[in-house]
């Protein structure tokens, strides 16, 4: 789950409520049905989920990819997440608890490191499914960096000496 979350973007509830039906191999997208803003989507999944998931299936005897073991959809995963999130470390010494790393997280590091490849906030607003980019701020900020590497990038193509068309 938490590679779907990570690589595709996705909030816990719509990764607990994905069935079989809803992947398609083939095109290499999940369908996410009724999300958080009730507008179902398509999302791009990567190769290394594509294959998790049919290797994940191979074992599955459920219409849902990740059951509960009532064979109803997750709602929780915040204990097995924290366990694991503790037992790794990963939240010691951070005091804040804004700055601890919760599985919703997975889905802000997303986003982050779309923002810092350049990517628009009008794609990650559509990555992200989002209606606007106004949701999608809370998620991403531009960068220094980007800001930095987009002044770069100007002042290399404007050089004196390249052909400059106005």
């Amino acid at each position: 789950m938490a590679v779907v979350a990570v690589q595709c973007g996705l909030r816990f509830s719509d990764i607990a409520k994905l069935e079989i039906s809803d992947i398609n191999f083939e095109d290499g997208t999940l369908f996410i049905r009724k999300p958080k803003n009730r507008k179902s989507r398509h999302v791009t999944m990567t190769q290394t989920v594509n294959e998790i998931l049919q290797e994940w299936l191979q074992q599955m005897r459920s219409t849902l990819v990740f059951p509960s073991a009532a064979n109803k959809p997750l709602w929780n995963v915040d204990d097995d997440f924290r366990e694991v999130v503790t037992e790794l470390g990963l939240n010691d010494n951070v005091t804040e608890n804004k700055d601890r790393l919760v599985f919703h997280s997975l889905r802000h590091t997303f986003a982050s490191h779309l923002a810092k490849k350049g990517y628009t906030e009008i794609m990650l607003a559509k990555l992200l499914g989002h209606c606007s980019t106004e949701m999608t701020r809370r998620y991403t900020h531009l960068m220094p960096e980007t800001q930095q590497s987009a002044a770069s990038e100007i002042e290399e193509l404007l050089k004196v000496g390249h052909q400059v068309s106005l």
